[in-house]
């Protein structure tokens, strides 16, 4: 399956400067319904499969939050992060992105 934001996601510079983004991106996919409604992620959870330091986790979901990639969501119960994925990202956050060569640059 392919979506808008997964071909901008691979063309982003921001991203590509966080390894462990693309990682966690792809983890968050292997979820199946998170194209359709936000899931309850924790990112200990995450960095253990991945075999990563939870704080990598951490700046990877921010970058692809603050990028537009994920959506983050109100929290869920115990304060779980609840987030989903972007299926079309909001055309004000392309900067810096390849694909979007009108844009400014984030740098």
């Amino acid at each position: 399956m392919t979506f808008a934001a997964w071909f901008d996601l691979h063309a982003d510079d921001v991203v590509a400067e966080q390894p462990t983004a693309l990682r966690v991106y792809a983890w968050l996919l292997r979820n199946d319904r998170i194209l359709e409604e936000p899931q309850e992620i924790k990112a200990w959870v995450v960095a253990e499969q991945l075999h990563v330091h939870r704080d990598s986790v951490k700046a990877a979901l921010m970058v692809l939050i603050e990028r537009g990639y994920v959506v983050e969501h109100p929290r869920g119960y115990n304060n779980v992060r609840r987030l989903s994925v972007a299926t079309e990202r909001d055309p004000s956050l392309h900067r810096g992105c390849p694909s979007n060569p009108a844009a400014p640059s984030s740098a």
